[in-house]
């Protein structure tokens, strides 16, 4: 047998390669397009975590009272940004799958002592990762001061797209947001309603 009719039956022998190959590529690309999904989902909702953690928290500094009441129907009411906070974390689904705790931290004596005067929970039942003593040096606590502490915790639905190929995927997935306000007001006053 001589080498070009050797060669000869090498290539009329790939029949059916294309297809193989193309099968091979959509797989690549099905799961490709899987992950850019799911990492969109991710980034998505880490943005809207950061965004409603802090436009609530600097809503919240700019008054000069609060009141830890549920009404929701004023800018002096803790009620009034848990909406806030559904309505700015959109497309999370906060009411059912979030929650949030608002935390004002006082120091009506002036020796730097920080004592929780207003907590706040909305949502799901989760316990504050924060302390007084989490506010103690090198916390920039002054004498006589006030820190709005605002937590924003989601239950994020992970692999939705996957879930159809992969029954036993995590289905949530947790994001919890924290941020720090001192109020622009210096007569900033709290009470619970």
């Amino acid at each position: 047998m001589t080498p070009h009719k050797r060669t000869r039956g090498i290539i009329a022998n790939q029949r059916g390669m294309l297809s193989l190959e193309f099968a091979l590529s959509m797989v690549i690309f099905v799961i490709g397009t899987i992950a850019l999904a799911e990492a969109f989902s991710y980034f998505r909702t880490v943005s809207s975590m950061d965004r409603a953690t802090y436009m609530v928290g600097q809503i919240l500094a700019q008054q000069k009272t609060l009141t830890g009441n549920n009404s929701g129907t004023t800018p002096d009411t803790t009620g009034f940004y848990w909406n806030q906070a559904q309505l700015i974390g959109k497309p999370m689904d906060l009411a059912n799958n979030g929650a949030m705790i608002i935390t004002v931290y006082q120091d009506p004596n002036g020796t730097q002592t920080p004592t929780q005067t207003l907590r706040a929970t909305f949502g799901l039942p989760i316990k504050s990762q924060i302390t007084p003593a989490a506010l103690a040096p090198p916390f920039p606590f002054e004498p006589s001061d006030t820190t709005i502490v605002v937590e924003l915790y989601y239950r994020h639905p992970t692999f939705n797209a996957a879930l159809r190929f992969w029954p036993g995927a995590a289905q949530f997935g947790s994001f919890y947001r924290i941020a720090y306000f001192r109020p622009r007001s210096t007569t900033f006053t709290v009470s619970n309603g």
